[in-house]
């Protein structure tokens, strides 16, 4: 399925978009307090995805 392939390859763009953040709060170029709003909402956008996977897999 389309979404499937979709929803799977956000959820590998948002690893390493957390990843990358963590370098930026890592290396001072984001502070902590934005690092965290920020990889909140990616993991939580990361969560429905991976939900949605598994929804659209049974």
């Amino acid at each position: 399925m389309k979404e499937i392939e979709t929803s799977e390859k956000r959820i590998e763009k948002l690893d390493k978009i957390i990843e990358s953040l963590y370098e930026d709060k890592v290396e001072g170029k984001i502070s902590k307090k934005r690092y965290l709003k920020m990889s909140d909402t990616y993991e939580s956008e990361q969560s429905a995805l991976k939900e949605r996977v598994k929804t659209l897999k049974s």
